[in-house]
């Protein structure tokens, strides 16, 4: 192989694997007009970014946002920041088993307003991994999730019986109903928190809470920060990947060859 060839060959596959790994260019149409007289998610942003730019709403949407897992071998946890929605003193957030979304177990209920905290614990015992899920501030054990899957989902259950997932495929109306931003090395001041870094491991989640049929898409109606976790590229990207770096391997051992 020439020397041009390689050059035009390797940057060809280097430019597949950074789009492999790079975010998916799309987003979620959210409603900022204020219509209904409540703070807009620009607002919330503005008011919890102290340090930094907030993100644009639209335009900074996290990609990988339907599967989760956890950052490290560490705990993660959940603050909720503020709730708008009619049904704030009912709504029910979680996460779910990412193999059986039967499989669930609660973070916040309707009793939990804003600054609320819940820790999300792991472990391993070599078949099966354990969720457990801990009030930050009572220490209270609020339940447990025993799966086999290394990956988890997050939910909102709404007291019109609709769950709405992080997977839009499992949502009722098969819309979007939860965006993720993630940090950039801002500060944010979290109810009875206080300020901290919103780092790449830290995601704020945004959810719309009725049907597609009727809902205002302002993505205010529960918004919450999850931090120590990181969100899982859909099966199409990783192949992607995959197929990039065996293209790779194979290019540099045909060069080494000639």
């Amino acid at each position: 192989m020439s020397k041009r060839t390689m050059t035009t060959t390797t940057t060809a596959i280097l430019g597949a694997l950074a789009l492999a790994a790079a975010p998916a260019a799309f987003s979620t149409e959210i409603n900022v007009s204020g219509a209904n007289g409540e703070a807009t998610l620009e607002d919330i942003f503005t008011d919890l970014v102290v340090s930094g730019d907030a993100p644009d709403v639209v335009a900074d949407q996290y990609a990988h946002d339907e599967l989760w897992q956890h950052a490290n071998s560490g705990n993660a946890s959940a603050t909720m920041i503020i709730e708008l929605a009619g049904f704030r003193n009912s709504n029910i957030l979680g996460i779910y088993d990412s193999a059986n979304p039967a499989n669930y177990v609660t973070l916040f209920d309707g009793a939990d307003g804003s600054g609320a905290r819940a820790g999300i614990s792991r472990s391993f015992d070599g078949n099966s991994y354990t969720y457990t899920i801990g009030d930050l501030d009572t220490y209270a054990l609020m339940g447990q999730m025993v799966t086999d899957s290394p990956t988890f989902g997050f939910f909102l259950l709404t007291p019109q019986n609709n769950m709405f997932y992080s997977e839009a495929s499992r949502n009722p109306d098969g819309a979007d109903h939860m965006v993720a931003y993630q940090g950039q090395g801002q500060t944010v001041d979290l109810p009875t928190v206080g300020e901290l870094p919103w780092n790449g491991n830290g995601f704020i989640l945004a959810w719309e809470d009725l049907v597609a049929s009727s809902w205002d898409y302002d993505y205010n109606d529960m918004v919450l920060m999850v931090e120590s976790v990181t969100g899982v590229p859909e099966p199409a990207s990783l192949l992607l990947l995959a197929t990039g770096l065996a293209a790779f391997r194979f290019s540099r051992r045909r060069s080494a060859s000639s």
